[in-house]
């Protein structure tokens, strides 16, 4: 949900991708990177905003 439809993504040094989405008075925040065929969910984490 957060990797197909964020509000926000941006790149990090590495590569890799920070999909953020607002739910609620929360964010969710999923680092995560794309291989040909399937994308690799590094870390998923639950934050208040």
């Amino acid at each position: 949900m957060v990797v197909s439809s964020p509000d926000d993504v941006q790149e990090t040094s590495k590569g890799r991708k920070n999909a953020m989405r607002a739910m609620g008075n929360r964010l969710l925040k999923v680092t995560y990177t794309e291989e040909p065929e399937k994308i690799v969910v590094i870390t998923a984490i639950d934050k208040k905003q």
